[in-house]
């Protein structure tokens, strides 16, 4: 056992790093660091798409980027706590983008969306583990550290759909690149 490691629950260590169900939540299909960084794995991927020359829209794929790094540096934020507080990091395999074409920038949006909100479920979820078990500690990281981000893009990627669906294909794609990012 480690000599850092302090009113740190089990349980709570492991909704960093397993799968698992706290408080009646399916936390994640995956560990919370695996999640981070399978969502940098899927930003990165819709970022080439849009960087490819038959698509060649550079503000879509410059903010696909973002999001990728910021994924990642969530993960390296998760693995840093995860050893700051004495628990023991465990990575797993990073599972391929579902997504690796999209129709329209939308559908990218809309893939983005869904994975922020899953995200956000599972940071809830173990913010209520961390309350219920007495860990002060947890539950303010998670909500200062994690929940915000995640709430700021979703509302973020929300509006970029929205302004998405009013535009067609072609020219509607290319001035939604260059006046929305």
């Amino acid at each position: 056992m480690s000599l850092a490691r302090h009113n740190y629950h089990q349980l709570s260590e492991n909704g960093v790093n397993d799968e698992g169900t706290i408080c009646g939540y399916q936390l994640i299909d995956n560990a919370q660091i695996s999640r981070a960084l399978h969502l940098s794995y899927s930003y990165l991927n819709a970022a080439c798409y849009y960087d490819r020359d038959d698509v060649a829209l550079p503000n879509i794929h410059k903010y696909f980027m973002k999001l990728s790094d910021e994924k990642r540096e969530l993960a390296f934020k998760l693995i840093h706590y995860q050893n700051e507080r004495g628990g023991k990091v465990r990575l797993e395999s990073i599972n391929k983008p579902e997504e690796t074409t999209f129709e329209h920038p939308k559908d990218a949006l809309i893939m983005a969306i869904q994975h922020e909100k899953k995200t956000n479920d599972a940071f809830r979820a173990l913010c209520e583990h961390a309350e219920k078990n007495d860990d002060p500690h947890l539950s303010d990281f998670i909500e200062e550290e994690l929940l915000e981000p995640v709430v700021d893009s979703l509302k973020k990627l929300a509006d970029l759909h929205t302004n998405a669906k009013r535009v067609g294909k072609g020219l509607g794609e290319y001035v939604f690149d260059r006046e929305s990012f």
